[in-house]
């Protein structure tokens, strides 16, 4: 019998079997489509965040002017953490025409530590038309307590005594007071200045020379504390004896007071 020899077949590949996860069978994802799906996630979270950043800054400028302390208190705190991006934006709030605006912007520098603003404060200081910005202005220039603010502050001071003074009186007796007589520097000058100008020749209104001899007394009652007046405070002592004949009997008493307290 002849033997019947088999052709060679082609081999049939076997049916490849699905990689699995493990979990119910099903197919486990690539490592570059989780990645693009992580890079996708972090940038759509990037942009929501940076899409918030203007509205929790409008949210903290208005804590920063509420009324409640606990509330500004914390807005500062939340201010520090938006400083990359309220630093570059405080100079157009500044000059905006609404006088709360600028408030905000004024309390903000203040609660950034803005050395770089004294300039804005200054011009801010002396020409803002709001009388409670510009004392603001001057607060926050103290606060500061750069040699810049400071040499800001004693120039401002040569303006005490105009119609658009910007200082009120009892800032010069709160800046006095808080400035000792062996200060140097910066420090010495704007206690110089303040001297003079509580000591310059009487305001033409009641209400202001009233103010000169209360901050005068504010200042000559801390020193007192110590023992005796200071020793460059003669100008108030002057400017008090020549209020005794002032024509306003609240001047008079005020500068009598501030007589007793030094005899």
């Amino acid at each position: 019998m002849t033997e019947i020899q088999q052709d060679d077949a082609p081999e049939i590949p076997a049916p490849a079997t699905r990689r699995s996860s493990g979990v119910g069978g099903r197919p486990r994802r690539s490592t570059g489509a989780l990645a693009i799906g992580a890079v996708f996630a972090l940038l759509l979270g990037g942009a929501l965040f940076a899409g918030l950043k203007p509205l929790r800054f409008a949210q903290t400028l208005r804590d920063l002017v509420s009324g409640n302390p606990a509330e500004r208190e914390l807005a500062r705190e939340r201010l520090l953490a938006l400083r990359e991006y309220a630093t570059p934006r405080l100079g157009r709030l500044a000059e905006d025409p609404s006088g709360l605006q600028r408030l905000k912007a004024v309390r903000a520098i203040r609660a950034l530590g803005l050395a770089e603003e004294t300039p804005r404060l200054t011009g801010m200081a002396v020409k803002d038309p709001d009388a409670g910005i510009r004392e603001e202005a001057i607060r926050t220039l103290g606060e500061l307590g750069t040699a810049g603010s400071e040499t800001s502050l004693a120039a401002l001071l040569d303006l005490a005594e105009g119609e658009q003074a910007p200082w009120p009186p009892s800032l010069i007796g709160e800046t006095l007071a808080a400035l000792s007589p062996s200060a140097e520097g910066p420090r010495k000058l704007l206690r110089e200045r303040a001297l003079k100008a509580l000591g310059k020749t009487p305001h033409p209104l009641a209400g202001v020379r009233l103010g000169y001899m209360e901050a005068a007394g504010l200042l000559l009652a801390g020193s007192l504390g110590e023992g005796a007046p200071p020793p460059d405070a003669e100008p108030l002592f002057q400017a008090a004896v020549l209020r005794l004949a002032d024509p306003d009997a609240t001047v008079r008493a005020a500068a009598g007071n501030i007589l007793v307290q030094v005899r």
